[in-house]
């Protein structure tokens, strides 16, 4: 009883371990499955971005394309920085550019490997739980095995104590049919002891005869 309330200890054991593994993995998902969805909304955003630029730059090389000429002679009144503003403007934008590109790569790369790390965490699970069920499986049955070898010592003891007492027992009537056979041969000797001394009361003709004789020679 003993042994199989330890099993069972054991058993309740195993199931809070898997219970409490199972929570933590699920948390643990939860947790990824909030951070992959922070990062595609930021890639969606830094997308929406890139776009809105892209079509900045489309604009402004229009209105490049569409703007004159300016030819640097003695009569020109316009300002030189008119011409190079658009210039400088583009390049700030390319830089953003450039930047955002960067942030996006490293976002994705992001987002990829904790996509794979929540696969291989899924594909681990069932295995752990696999193991420790096999492991608790296999713990059950050396129990079982370890009781049923501590039980079978009291069987044979019991089978061995049943056949010592049938034993006992017919020696005991042995001895109770000897000490009757003992008594009643005993008992006819002192009979006839005691008819000797009477002297012929139970005495066949011949045997008084021969009585009779022993007296008168006497």
């Amino acid at each position: 009883l003993q042994n199989i309330s330890e099993t069972q200890v054991q058993l309740e054991k195993e199931k809070n371990l898997r219970m409490d593994t199972q929570r933590i993995f699920e948390e643990h998902d939860s947790q990824q499955g909030k951070l992959v969805d922070d990062y595609v909304k930021e890639v969606v955003q830094l997308k929406n971005t890139i776009s809105s630029l892209e079509k900045k730059i489309i604009s402004q090389k229009t209105q490049q394309s569409e703007l004159p000429t300016y030819f640097d002679n003695g009569t020109q009144t316009e300002p030189l920085h008119f011409i190079t503003q658009p210039a400088t403007v583009s390049s700030s934008i390319l830089i953003d550019l450039a930047q955002l590109k960067d942030r996006q790569n490293s976002l994705e790369n992001a987002v990829k490997a904790l996509t794979t790390q929540i696969q291989d965490i899924h594909t681990e699970v069932p295995l752990i739980s696999e193991e420790r069920i096999i492991a608790a499986k296999s713990h059950q049955l050396l129990r079982k095995a370890l009781i049923n070898s501590n039980y079978t010592p009291t069987k044979k003891v019991k089978k061995n104590f049943f056949s010592v007492s049938l034993q006992m027992a017919k020696q005991n009537e042995i001895k109770k049919k000897q000490n009757t056979t003992c008594l009643t041969h005993s008992s006819s000797q002192t009979t006839t002891d005691q008819q000797r001394k009477i002297g012929g009361v139970c005495q066949t003709p011949s045997q008084k005869q021969n009585t009779t004789c022993v007296t008168q020679g006497s």
